[in-house]
C-alpha cells in the first residue's frame, strides 16, 4: 500500500467519523429541545391549574414573581379550587 493510499484511507475514516459525531450532537440537540418544550408544556400547565395568578405573573413564560409566590404560600390561597362551595354544608348551616 503506497503512502497516498493510505493518507485517503485515513481521510476517508476521519471523515466518517466526524460525519457520525455530527448526526450524534444533532440528535443530541433534538432531543434537548423536544424535552425543554415538553417541560414548558408542562410548567404552563401546572400555571394554568394554579388558578388566577396576578397580571404580571400571568404574562410571562417564567414562575410567578417571587413576591405573589411568597404571597400566595403565606395567604394559602390555591386559585379557584379553593372558591369552589364545599361539598357539606357548614355547621351553622345544618340545623
Amino acid at each position: 500500500m503506497s503512502d497516498d493510499e493510505w493518507q485517503e484511507r485515513l481521510r476517508a475514516a476521519v471523515e466518517q467519523t466526524l460525519a457520525k459525531r455530527a448526526a450524534r450532537q444533532a440528535e443530541r440537540e433534538a432531543f434537548k429541545a423536544r424535552r425543554a418544550a415538553g417541560l414548558k408544556a408542562r410548567h404552563l400547565a401546572k400555571l394554568a391549574r394554579d388558578g388566577a395568578l396576578p397580571l404580571c405573573c400571568r404574562e410571562s413564560d417564567d414562575p410567578p414573581c417571587p413576591q405573589h409566590r411568597q404571597a400566595r404560600a403565606v395567604t394559602g390561597e390555591q386559585g379557584p379550587r379553593a372558591k369552589l362551595p364545599p361539598s357539606r354544608p357548614a355547621p351553622e348551616q345544618r340545623r
